[in-house]
């Protein structure tokens, strides 16, 4: 199977679509994902990541807080390098984080280099946005950390990173849940198509921010005692040559932060806002609404399913690399300058679906259907009896103490010790397809015992008819040798008759 996944993870993308939405190959990511390994993998990325931007956030508030002053963007002059620093807790959380990434990243590469595929790596988007995250945050790290950078750009540089880790973030979860997948993937292609819908819709927002300001620069109503009226205003934006705010004032318009008293006074304001509102909140904003819904309904029926598929081939794939490059071997022989590699036995594993599990993860099993077996039996006790007592005292020691202390457990080592069951119901995922065919094979199979039915009514039949026409035949034979059998005689009669007729 490491073989299979690694060769459909170095198809063509066109080639990759058709390939996951294949039940089979879909039915075998499910089983790979279920593993202890792919399942600690995923759980120490998604805790990483969460960490990683929470520690982050959290230093860099810290880092504003010391370092600028209120009310200002600029940084404190009279601050210090070490005064200005993140504490020691979120720099060493903030550097186990990275570390965890880069040490990630440098084994997937290593992986893919042995098996002559480092030209996907290179090639993925999502590699691309994971290095682009490490760095970011790497970079502004040290320079917290080393008071390099303050004022405005610090801000803006922050908020973009604090973006990208975010947008991985969702990534992750495309990757990790159908659903999720469904909806961003859905997201994606109405944007895609929206591409005209917002050309003519720019053109419109432009337009219309140049007709009011048109309408109103230096106008009577943008004066007041001599002097421009404040900010306040709501005809501020259109008052000031500065078109930018124009355009933001006309895009809240058209979100509905519109009133007609803010163009009574101007009849050429009141004629273009009420054709404003015609084009622009009603007609254009009803397109919007219907052409979304239809091309989300597409995307979501067609083809929505492909790229979650597609991500869980690649995360597969990825930790299939990682783990048949036999790390502990490769260090072994480099320490003892050996080429001698030592290989694994599989003797004492067996199947669970597709892959291989170990005897302890086959007993882990095992434990947990004689747990739910024992928790969730519904065998009848004689009621207010001691076994009755017992009986439910135990089940709900199960079910309150020794069931969610293996849970918890199984959680803080990232699913290691988790059952294959729990694993299997956290990440295995049943798109659409599966369960329509899921639903036409039962269909198939009642189909299949109905027709089956009905062929032996109509064997049965047959049998009937064949043994009627046999006692037919029978019968008619019968009748048949009784008409020989008299004409004989009627024939030896005759001959008797003409012998006697020449005797006399």
């Amino acid at each position: 199977t490491t073989e299979l996944i690694t060769a459909l993870h170095g198809l063509p993308n066109w080639l990759v679509d058709r390939a996951v939405a294949n039940p089979f190959v879909q039915s075998l990511l499910n089983d790979r994902i279920s593993q202890r390994l792919h399942t600690s993998i995923l759980l120490l990325d998604f805790v990483a990541l969460i960490f990683l931007i929470f520690f982050f956030r959290m230093c860099v508030y810290e880092y504003i807080v010391k370092c600028m002053d209120e009310g200002s963007t600029e940084k404190r002059k009279d601050s210090q390098h070490v005064y200005c620093r993140p504490t020691g807790t979120l720099f060493a959380a903030i550097t186990l984080g990275i570390a965890y990434f880069i040490t990630r990243e440098v084994m997937q590469y290593v992986s893919l280099r042995s098996l002559r595929m480092s030209g996907t790596y290179f090639s993925d988007a999502q590699n691309t946005l994971d290095l682009c995250s490490i760095l970011l945050v790497a970079t502004l790290t040290i320079m917290m950390w080393c008071n390099f950078l303050g004022g405005y750009w610090f801000r803006i540089i922050t908020a973009v990173c604090t973006l990208v880790l975010h947008i991985r973030l969702i990534s992750f979860l495309r990757s990790s849940l159908i659903e999720f997948a469904v909806f961003v993937s859905g997201v994606i292609h109405v944007l895609r198509r929206l591409t005209a819908f917002f050309v003519v819709w720019a053109c419109f927002i432009i337009m219309s921010s140049q007709i009011f300001i048109t309408l109103y620069q230096n106008d009577a109503q943008c004066i007041e005692n001599g002097e421009m009226i404040t900010m306040e205003s709501e005809l501020y934006p259109f008052c000031k040559p500065e078109g930018y705010l124009a355009l933001v004032r006309v895009f809240t318009m058209m979100l509905g932060a519109a009133s007609e008293e803010t163009f009574r006074g101007n009849r050429g304001a009141e004629v273009f806002f009420v054709i404003f509102m015609l084009v622009m909140v009603i007609f254009l904003s009803t397109i919007l609404i219907v052409f979304v819904t239809e091309a989300y309904n597409k995307i979501r029926n067609e083809q929505s399913t492909v790229v979650f598929w597609s991500s869980r081939l690649q995360f597969v794939a990825e930790v299939d690399s990682i783990a048949s490059f036999r790390w502990k071997e490769k260090i072994r022989s480099c320490l003892r300058g050996s080429n001698h590699i030592s290989y694994v036995k599989l003797e004492d594993n067996q199947y669970r679906g597709t892959v291989l599990i170990t005897k302890q993860e086959k007993k882990l099993a095992e434990w947990w259907d004689f747990l739910k077996e024992q928790a969730f039996d519904e065998q009848q006790q004689p009621s207010f009896s001691m076994s009755f007592f017992i009986v439910s005292s135990v089940k709900c020691f199960l079910i309150i103490a020794v069931i969610p202390m293996w849970l918890l457990i199984g959680l803080f080592t990232m699913g290691w010790f988790w059952p294959p069951q729990v694993r299997e119901f956290l990440l295995v995922q049943q798109s659409q397809r599966l369960n329509s065919l899921w639903v036409r094979s039962v269909e198939a199979v009642e189909v299949y015992h109905e027709i089956q039915k009905f062929e032996e009514e109509v064997k049965a039949k047959i049998e009937e008819k064949e043994m009627a026409a046999s006692e037919l035949n029978e019968e008619f034979m019968k009748e048949v040798i009784r008409i020989k059998e008299n004409v004989a005689g009627l024939l030896d009669l005759s001959a008797i008759r003409r012998e006697l007729q020449k005797t006399q």
